[in-house]
């Protein structure tokens, strides 16, 4: 519970402020926006409904270590902040990666707690996501205007 509560304070910026500003100050276009968040939506549900098809043939703990691999190398990719067509499929690539974690956690939740404790343990799973995302959009809005989007994607501006 604490993993998927700190992952979720890290994950959720990146759509709410990262992107938002890496749109603004470096492709300067909220059009990019659109595209990017577009195309990791389009990933995402493309991911899910191709997990929902094959997942009961992948072996599961492989699967969600992969997923995890790939949602991850986006900050890499967008650290060398690439051209719009590089975010976009790099960005895609990483919503159809993310379609499997979410299923894969809660099947092991299901799994592994007793019927009897499953309410309280799901609200209290809930809780503690729905509490951490708020608390990274927070953090890392304050963050980027402190040391900036450079700072944190460890690159320098681009020149005009």
């Amino acid at each position: 519970m604490v993993i998927v509560a700190i992952t979720n304070m890290l994950d959720t910026p990146t759509g709410t402020v990262l992107l938002p500003v890496y749109a603004n100050r470096q492709l300067e276009s909220a059009t990019a926006l659109g595209v990017m968040m577009g195309a990791h939506g389009a990933g995402a549900t493309l991911g899910t409904i191709v997990f929902g098809a094959i997942g009961h043939l992948l072996p599961r703990r492989a699967t969600f270590i992969g997923a995890f691999i790939f949602v991850g190398l986006r900050y890499w990719i967008l650290a060398l902040l690439p051209s719009l067509a590089v975010t976009t499929g790099v960005l895609m690539i990483s919503g159809m990666a993310a379609g499997p974690i979410n299923p894969i956690l809660l099947t092991i939740f299901q799994e592994r707690t007793p019927a009897a404790l499953r309410g309280r343990v799901f609200s209290i799973l809930m809780a503690m996501a729905m509490i951490a995302s708020p608390l990274g959009i927070l953090l890392s809005g304050y963050i980027v205007e402190a040391i900036g989007l450079g700072t944190i994607l460890r690159t320098p501006r681009r020149l005009a």
